[in-house]
């Protein structure tokens, strides 16, 4: 195949196709280089008693692959049909199905099929079962629509390289696998404060990318050994990245916003939240229209309230009010009696007469006596010998 230089096509022709007709005419003059030196160590050879050898034969001989590219599907280079031994060191082939390239290497001294390059684009469900080592590094890429992720053959497994789903696959089933691995070096001595943080952007209504979430890492003690570090989430407040939680050794959760609610299960007046109030902490409604009750554990009043600093439900206090009420009645019933007067009153030093008991046996002896307490003011009251005789 014979080309001329393309330079009379600049400017003539768009960039991209003048780039590429002159990558393939400096490809050409260098297959026509090759070519010559080929023919030149064969009509060497042909004068030797090498002269019947064919040359394919001497090729393979001559351990000379040049730019030999062989076309098949992968089950052809895979089964036989084109044997990596019967090709020299270099021999390319192009798998046309998966659409990805291999070399022919000498591995312990057998010419081999080795993974050299291309990327293989379909949907994962396609994606190759039957790789091993020779196949290290083999790219392969979901085309499944918004995944394309791109992973990577480790001569073992498939990891992900690219894209925006990451994953590895394994063989584990009840262990943990780090599935990311970020990390910041100093070419200092990392102390407090030395960190790192992931940022996500979006776009705001006016087409600019702001910082919508940034979460950080840092130490709080950077000594080897006895490290203590600390997480930090940043949001967006009012047009503001602004610091909103934090979490710190050993264990220590840090609501950052002064006016912060914790809610829990829901954002409305259906549910309960927790707010602080200076040095003070409420029970809110979830929209922090109100306050909310909370509840405790409603144990019965007993000595173990003593020197307790537990709340008590409203429950338990009223319960142990009606019972000490019943109490003083029965306790007032024993000591004052509201029995009639008479002889059952002798003798009796413990219980006191109610203010009615004595009030109508004092009645009962005046009207005995022919005393009676009318409507009408009394003005002077006569007494004879203890009995009283008159009343004005």
């Amino acid at each position: 195949m014979n080309l001329r230089a393309p330079v009379s096509l600049q400017g003539q022709v768009p960039q991209v196709l003048y780039d590429w007709l002159t990558d393939l005419y400096n490809d050409n003059l260098r297959l026509d280089a090759e070519n010559r030196a080929l023919s030149r160590r064969l009509a060497t050879l042909n004068s030797s008693p090498l002269a019947n050898l064919t040359p394919a034969s001497l090729t393979v001989a001559l351990g000379l692959g040049g730019t030999t590219v062989i076309e098949g599907t992968h089950s052809e280079r895979t089964t036989g049909v084109y044997p990596a031994t019967n090709y020299a060191v270099g021999t390319q082939f192009f798998e046309t199905d998966r659409k990805v390239f291999y070399l022919v290497y000498l591995v312990a001294g057998i010419r081999t099929w080795i993974y050299s390059s291309g990327n293989q684009i379909t949907t994962l469900a396609s994606r190759p079962s039957d790789l091993g080592t020779n196949d290290t590094g083999y790219r392969f890429v979901d085309s499944t629509t918004d995944n394309e992720t791109h992973y990577i053959w480790t001569g073992t497994e498939w990891v992900t390289i690219g894209g925006y789903l990451q994953q590895i696959e394994d063989a584990a089933t009840v262990t943990i696998t780090t599935l990311q691995l970020l990390k910041h070096m100093t070419s200092g001595a990392a102390g407090v404060g030395f960190g790192g943080g992931e940022v996500t952007q979006l776009e705001n209504a006016a087409g600019t990318a702001v910082t919508a979430l940034y979460r950080t890492a840092e130490w709080l003690d950077a000594t080897n050994a006895s490290e203590d570090s600390k997480h930090t989430i940043w949001l967006q407040v009012a047009g503001t990245l602004t610091k909103i939680i934090s979490l710190s050794s050993p264990g220590n959760l840090l609501l950052e916003v002064a006016a912060g609610l914790i809610q829990l299960g829901g954002t409305s007046n259906s549910f309960p939240a927790i707010k602080r109030n200076a040095a003070n902490l409420q029970a809110r409604l979830a929209d922090d229209s109100a306050t909310t009750d909370l509840e405790v554990a409603d144990e019965v009043y007993g000595a173990g309230w003593n020197g307790s600093v537990e709340v008590p439900t409203k429950n338990a206090v009223y319960d142990e009010i009606e019972t000490v009420i019943a109490l003083i009645a029965s306790s007032v019933a024993a000591v004052i009696s509201d029995a009639a007067y008479g002889a059952g009153w002798n003798g009796v030093t413990t219980i006191a007469p109610s203010k009615n008991a004595v009030y109508d046996e004092m009645q009962t002896k005046l009207a005995a006596n022919g005393v009676n307490f009318g409507p009408a003011a009394v003005a002077s009251i006569t007494v004879v010998n203890g009995q009283v005789t008159a009343i004005a």
